[in-house]
């Protein structure tokens, strides 16, 4: 029976001078201006069984419905003609600005829908945009719901479905409805408030006091470097009569890449003195992975970065401590990339190292469906890994790695996507909220028992609590199965993971289609939603993937946001072309650095978009440092003040 307990409600938002009146019985609401203007934010539910109990209440902070079922069922509310609304706020990573009334964007709601807003929200809340008012929506519970959008009759609607799962009995389902002003970010400043008022908000301050290291996150680019062996390609002065000596045959007339590839992946210490007349000198020669690639770094101006060691870059790591000294000594973090996502048998033949543990727990520790059957694993490999049954063996795999290399930070992927599984497997039982607790409670382990300062991918609202920084927020992982990107005969195509120390999915600039760059680049259709809600918490960067290089028709574009949102930018390096690469990183770093030193502990106080054309904008950091972006064509003025096109300003109040 559905019981509703509550008599006509009404809410006054004072910041914008409305009247919410709410009726109980239907679900129904309206919103009044004093001025005489209306808008409805929504209307009654479909017929949903008489599964479940819908109570609502008025508080200080809104409107909250709440809806509980003892049985597993599912409802849906609220359903939203959304034609009046001037746009939709969604959390997708940083923040879209979704314009209704433009018909690529309409488009883009209904290829998106079902919008799981667990791993496709970067904060479980949407915002809709009236004439000087937004309407927040925030999702007290996060788990199993989807937006859904389609077109009726050429009218745009929205619902919310939430399915109450079997292994969840009597769990409450509550959605809180609150107005808020104007501002294109009135959706995470809402969001902000409540998730101070109902959860952990831990400020990069007091990281800091807990994890001093974390204080050279401040001014660091990002940077992931790689290596395939000890020493580069061009460290071996003459390679036929270096293969010679390591081979022991006639010096071949030419070495491939491939070879030289083979021969330095392999080299034994003996081999390496027999060949030592044909090295570079020991101080100058290296990979990656070597204390002269730190002393690069560091001669270029670098004193504040943070590297990841990527795959078998780790174990290079370990076998050199002088790098880490001298990471270290310049100024550096340096963090091994670990993952605890995937988990493939030990017969596997074409596998990486994060996805292998102990055959008992390949039996045994895999993500069962509801249905029985296990969830496979990235790229169909293996399975999905219980965060619980991973618990001891990722304390023993990050103990063994520091054991012998002195790592000053760690990185975890996937843990803060969103990505959550509930588990029906008889020796790992788990819902979707006890994964999450599980993974935060790995991630604040590295930070307060081992005092690492500690990244994930993605970043989720969930996981601020526990990590320093985040891969994934600015820029997203997007266009992974899209042949436009992925077939090696497009144009457009990212690259091959090859060669290993170089991947030209990571180090290869490419153009990048025009139906991207609409998407997730132009400045007109951005919002720094997480950096209002958590710029003060987390620092943000772009998904590995996506490098701040990596697409050569966005570049200046994604120069000027980095600066805009006081987030890093990201690269990937080798010792190969470091010197050829450096001339692109420095300058901007030179700029970033000074201003993120600045600005890296402070909230994201506004943003605001300047001109008509939303081309100009600026960002307020703890109400007293201005960045202005002028994303134009044209020179745009401000008062006394002028920025250039393709250019920032920076100004204190």
């Amino acid at each position: 029976m559905i019981a509703f307990i509550l008599p006509l409600l009404t809410m006054t938002s004072a910041a914008a001078d409305w009247t919410v009146r709410f009726d109980p019985a239907t679900l129904a609401a309206e919103a009044y201006h004093r001025d005489g203007r209306h808008v409805e934010i929504s209307i009654p539910q479909p017929k949903s069984p008489r599964t479940f109990t819908v109570t609502s209440e008025p508080v200080s902070e809104g409107i909250r419905i709440r809806f509980r079922a003892q049985t597993p069922s599912s409802v849906t509310w609220p359903l939203l003609p959304i034609g009046k609304a001037a746009a939709v706020i969604l959390p997708i990573a940083e923040g879209f600005y979704v314009p209704l009334g433009e018909q690529p964007w309409r488009q883009f709601l209904l290829n998106r829908s079902p919008l799981r807003t667990m791993e496709e929200l970067s904060m479980p809340a949407w915002g809709l945009r009236y004439g000087g008012f937004t309407v927040v929506y925030i999702l007290e519970n996060p788990f199993d719901n989807d937006l859904i959008w389609n077109e009726s009759s050429g009218q745009l609607e929205m619902r919310l479905s939430h399915r109450f799962q079997r292994n969840q009995p009597g769990k409450e389902h509550s959605i809180l409805v609150r107005i808020g002003g104007d501002s294109p970010v009135e959706t995470a400043l809402q969001f902000r408030a409540w998730f101070r008022e109902h959860n952990r908000f831990v400020t990069m301050r007091e990281k800091i006091r807990a994890t001093p290291d974390a204080a050279r996150l401040l001014g660091a680019a990002h940077i992931y470097i790689w290596a395939n062996s000890k020493w580069a390609a061009n460290d071996v002065t003459n390679w036929p009569a270096f293969a010679s000596v390591v081979r022991g045959g006639p010096a071949p007339p030419y070495v491939s890449a491939l070879e030289k590839r083979q021969i330095l992946a392999s080299l034994t210490p003996e081999q390496e003195r027999a060949g030592s007349r044909y090295l570079a000198p020991e101080a100058e020669r290296g990979s990656a992975i070597s204390p002269r690639m730190m002393k690069l770094l560091h001669d270029a101006g670098f004193d504040r970065l943070w590297l990841g060691a990527p795959g078998k870059e780790v174990e290079l790591a370990r076998q050199s401590p002088e790098t880490l000294r001298l990471a270290h000594e310049y100024g550096f973090l340096f963090a091994p990339y670990d993952s605890y996502h995937s988990i493939h048998s030990p017969d596997e033949k074409d596998s990486w190292p994060t996805a292998q543990f102990h055959r008992k727990i390949f039996e045994t520790g895999a993500i069962v469906n509801e249905s029985g059957a296990k969830s496979r694993g990235f790229q169909g490999k293996g399975y999905h890994l219980s965060s619980l049954a991973a618990a001891p063996y990722f304390k023993r795999r990050v103990e063994a790695i520091l054991g012998s290399a002195s790592f000053n930070s760690w990185f975890v992927d996937c843990d803060a996507t969103g990505e959550l599984f509930d588990n029906y497997s008889a020796a790992f039982p788990q819902t979707k909220e006890q994964d999450m607790q599980q993974r935060v409670a790995r991630l604040e382990w590295l930070a307060h028992e081992k005092k690492l300062v500690v990244g994930s991918e993605g970043g989720a609202w969930f996981a601020t609590p526990a990590i320093h920084f985040a891969q994934g927020m600015l820029t997203p992982l997007f266009g992974w199965k899209d042949p436009l990107l992925r077939d090696p005969q497009s144009k457009y195509f990212l690259g091959k993971y090859w060669p290993p120390e170089a991947p030209a999915m990571f180090f290869q600039s490419v153009e990048l289609p025009e139906k991207y760059k609409a998407l997730y680049f132009d400045p007109r259709y951005r919002l720094p939603l997480f950096e209002i809600a958590f710029h003060d918490s987390v620092i943000a960067a772009s998904h590995w993937t996506v490098s701040t290089l990596k697409f050569s028709n966005v570049r200046r574009i994604r120069e000027l946001l980095e600066l805009l949102y006081g987030v890093p930018p990201l690269y990937h390096l080798n010792r190969e072309e470091i010197e050829q690469r450096l001339p692109e990183i420095v300058p901007h770093y030179a700029v970033f650095t000074k201003l993120h030193r600045e600005i890296g502990l402070l909230p994201m106080t506004d943003f605001s978009r300047l001109n008509k054309e939303r081309t100009v904008q600026r960002t307020v950091f703890g109400g007293s440092v201005e960045v202005t972006a002028n994303f134009s064509g044209l020179p745009f003025r401000s008062g006394d003040s002028a920025v250039s096109p393709g250019s920032v300003s920076i100004s204190r109040r």
